[in-house]
């Protein structure tokens, strides 16, 4: 009987969006200092 040949391993769980969570470092933290420069600048 083929009771192995369930797709078992198929279920699409680790399809899951997980990626989107890396981008979070990719935010514009470098903006913050050209604030700085430009505070001097104005003073």
């Amino acid at each position: 009987q083929p009771v192995h040949q369930q797709p078992v391993h198929q279920q699409p769980v680790h399809q899951q969006p997980a990626q989107p969570v890396h981008p979070v470092h990719q935010q514009p933290a470098q903006p913050a200092q050209p604030v700085l420069q430009l505070q001097q600048q104005v003073q």
